[in-house]
């Protein structure tokens, strides 16, 4: 929220020209960091959060492109996980339900394993 609207726009073509390219993400938050003046903490933070957020929009993409209709929480299952999302884990959901999702909130690890019809 501190970001000001130009660092923002800085930010979002650095991170999609990163991503686009395979860049690690050391690469990616050092650009963020030298295009915005950033702390290097807080551009680490930015691109690890929009590679991961960018992983689970793809999940989810090619899932419901693939037809299934439903997948089940995973956690990364160490101290780092959020209660609520250890609350998630094993559970079902549909892709079509309300979030949040795996990996769309801030820096989740989560992951959105397939539930196949069979």
């Amino acid at each position: 929220k501190s970001v000001q609207r130009e660092q923002l726009d800085k930010i979002n073509l650095g991170l999609k020209r990163g991503i686009r390219e395979g860049r690690l993400l050391e690469s990616m938050s050092r650009d963020i960091q030298q295009a915005t003046g950033l702390s290097e903490r807080r551009a680490r933070l930015i691109a690890r959060d929009c590679a991961l957020s960018f992983s689970g929009d793809l999940t989810r993409y090619h899932q419901k492109s693939a037809g299934i209709k439903q997948y089940r929480w995973q956690t990364s299952r160490d101290g780092r996980v959020r209660k609520s999302h250890r609350e998630r884990n094993g559970k079902v959901y549909d892709w079509d339900g309300p979030g949040p999702y795996p990996r769309s909130e801030v820096c989740c690890r989560c992951d959105a394993i397939p539930v196949l019809d069979i």
